[in-house]
Formats: C-alpha cells, sequence, structure tokens
C-alpha cells in the first residue's frame, strides 16, 4: 500500500482515473491564483504529495458531470462557490442534483428499451402475449420500487414480498379480456373491471390499502415506455382508455 492510502487520501493519477477529469483540469480546481478555480483543497502529505480525499473525489466528478453539460472550468467554479458539490439534508449538494438527473435519464434509457422491444416483437410477427409479459415483469418491479418509496422502513417486508414476483401471471389474468373489445363501451367496461382486478391484487400480494393500490398502478402505467407496449399487447388506444380509466 502506497503512502497516499496511509493518509486516506488518493494520488493525482487516481483522482484522473476516477473521475475522468484530465490533470490540468484537477490541478486548476486546486489552484487559487490566476487560472485556478480554488473549489478543492488537498492536502500536502509528510512525503511532499498532495492527497485527495472522498469530498474531492465528489467535487471534482461533478467537475466532470457538468462539463458533460457543456459548461466551461470558470463557469463551474461559480456554479461550486454558490452550491457545493457536497450540500446538506436542508439543501442538497450539486452531486446531489445530478444523481436524480441521472435517474431521470436511467428511467427513459430503460422506457425506450421497453418500447422497442415491444416493437420488435410485434414487427417480427410475436405473439401479443409476450408483450404482455414484458408489462407484468414492468409492473412488478414498479411496484416493488412505488413500494419502497412510500415506506422505507417495511424494507423487509417488502423483500418476503418480492419472491411472489416469481408467481407470474396475476397481471396478464387481468388484463388478458380487454384484448379485442368489441366497441368503446364495452372496452370502458372491460378496462374497468381489468383495472379493479389488478388493484385487488395488489392489495393482497402486498398488504396495502386499495387507494395505495390504485396510486402504485398509476404510478406504474405511467413510467416511461409503457403506452407502447400496452398498446401493442391489447392493441391501439387501449393505454389510453386504461390511463382514462384508472384517473
Amino acid at each position: 500500500m502506497n503512502n497516499a492510502h496511509e493518509h486516506g487520501g488518493w494520488t493525482i493519477s487516481e483522482i484522473e482515473r476516477l473521475t475522468g477529469l484530465p490533470r490540468r483540469d484537477i490541478q486548476r480546481c486546486c489552484y487559487s491564483g490566476k487560472g485556478g478555480l480554488g473549489i478543492i483543497k488537498p492536502q500536502d502529505s509528510t512525503w511532499g504529495r498532495r492527497t485527495y480525499s472522498a469530498c474531492d473525489v465528489a467535487t471534482l466528478f461533478v467537475v466532470r458531470l457538468e462539463k458533460q453539460q457543456g459548461l466551461s472550468l470558470p463557469e463551474i467554479g461559480d456554479k461550486l462557490r454558490k452550491r457545493p458539490a457536497i450540500g446538506s439534508e436542508a439543501e442538497p449538494g450539486l452531486l446531489a442534483v445530478h444523481i436524480a438527473r441521472l435517474k431521470e435519464q436511467q428511467e427513459e434509457v430503460a422506457g425506450q428499451l421497453l418500447a422497442a422491444r415491444a416493437l420488435l416483437m410485434a414487427s417480427q410477427g410475436a405473439e401479443p402475449l409476450l408483450a404482455g409479459e414484458l408489462v407484468e415483469n414492468e409492473i412488478d418491479a414498479q411496484v416493488i420500487e412505488a413500494l419502497r418509496k412510500m415506506a422505507d422502513e417495511e424494507a423487509e417486508q417488502i423483500d418476503e414480498h418480492a419472491d411472489r414476483v416469481a408467481c407470474r401471471g396475476w397481471l396478464l389474468r387481468s388484463f388478458a379480456p380487454l384484448a379485442g373489445a368489441a366497441h368503446f363501451s364495452e372496452a370502458s367496461e372491460r378496462a374497468a373491471l381489468a383495472l379493479a382486478g389488478a388493484i385487488d391484487s395488489i392489495h393482497e400480494r402486498y398488504n396495502v390499502a386499495h387507494v395505495a393500490a390504485k396510486k402504485i398502478l398509476n404510478w406504474a402505467f405511467t413510467a416511461p415506455g409503457m403506452s407502447v407496449v400496452v398498446d401493442v399487447w391489447l392493441g391501439p388506444g387501449t393505454y389510453e382508455l386504461l390511463l382514462r380509466t384508472l384517473h
């Protein structure tokens, strides 16, 4: 183990690897003089080299993310002086802001992947039931995530319920009658029954109130990509019908 680690920090070469920033940018973030930003203060070790702390790494990681958004180093420096990378519970720092943004991007990409898979199935003449299985997998994942958001303190209980996801078919059984509805009034009636069945299933499977089950289902159906895969499964216009009925 080298001396940087003995002092509880990282060397600049390691920081380059960890953050993806070039050495010149890292050095500019340290200097307070002309051309420098002075936004981090690495410690000088007894053996004559600077070591960087976890907070320094976090700040430099934010610098990289801000550069990817098109900001210059001076602009990033001004931004970080007004709002640090690591904030508090009362006012989250820029790193927390980027985490939220990256999660949104992750959800959007996952939705595009879901829609693309459903469209590929449809264009290749696959059975609509395969799209239904995609819907059910996604709804199950969304339900688990929603439950975690609603009550972190019940995480252990939710984990116990998670293995029930392996028992597929609850959503497919609820919504399969919607496929091929003869006319709008019949489709509306079937949609109401399908949604009621799904809400009952969530209520029974996860031991939550019916009102909470409806909110969870609504949240799951509005996930990115869901509109495409539902219509591929149950037919054009079904997603809008379900969403109107659910509200």
